[in-house]
């Protein structure tokens, strides 16, 4: 939590919340964390996509902005998915353009594990904000990257 605090303070609108099982989770999409075919994808973002309507209702919440993932077609599908539903329910639906580092990289949480795991720190601070380059350099950090091992990015800081 205060990784995404630190991470967003610069955004004057912005309000966290704690999402539990839902958004994008395990229990919602399985299909964005382990690979499925297209039609349990479409099911699972039109199931995502309904959680996420009725939360939206609740807490007021009018835009929602979701990254491009040009290496995944699962997440194409549930951008595309998303991006005709949510106008549906009265929700903006913007996709950002996915960053890349200066030498035109695509930043993934993928590329940066990889970057971690080869224990490769100009990498991983060109593709990661301040704030999660000093969480992932603490203790507390150090603590998280060890647990990973190196097949998911653990590494020596």
């Amino acid at each position: 939590t205060e990784l995404v605090r630190a991470g967003t303070a610069h955004l004057k609108n912005a309000v966290l919340h704690q999402t539990g099982s839902y958004l994008i989770s395990r229990a919602t999409f399985p299909a964005y964390f382990l690979p499925d075919s297209d039609a349990v994808c479409e099911a699972q973002a039109r199931l995502d996509g309904s959680v996420f309507s009725r939360i939206a209702d609740a807490l007021g919440i009018q835009v929602r902005y979701l990254g491009e993932e040009p290496a995944s077609a699962v997440t194409r599908i549930y951008n595309r998915h998303l991006a005709q539903a949510l106008p549906a329910a009265g929700i903006q639906c913007r996709i950002l353009p996915r960053k890349t580092t200066p030498a035109g990289e695509i930043i993934s949480a993928s590329a940066v594990r990889k970057a971690l795991a080869r224990g490769d720190w100009a990498t991983v601070e060109a593709m990661v904000p301040p704030s999660t380059l000093a969480c992932l350099r603490s203790e507390e950090g150090g603590n998280i990257l060890a647990g990973l091992g190196p097949q998911n990015g653990g590494a020596d800081r």
